[in-house]
């Protein structure tokens, strides 16, 4: 059986904003009150989507 390998970056933009990249994806989580709006979801929605799917 293969095993795949699974690789997720996370680097800090500023404030409460990160960027995560996967192999095939890069997305921006954002903690809702950080001054300027939200730039994406925050890590806690981030979450509730992966354990739903």
């Amino acid at each position: 059986m293969k095993t795949e390998s699974h690789t997720v970056t996370v680097r800090n933009m500023r404030d409460m904003q990160h960027i995560a990249e996967t192999p095939h994806h890069t997305f921006v989580t954002d903690e809702f009150k950080t001054s300027g709006g939200s730039k994406g979801p925050s890590p806690f929605e981030v979450l509730l989507a992966s354990l739903s799917t």
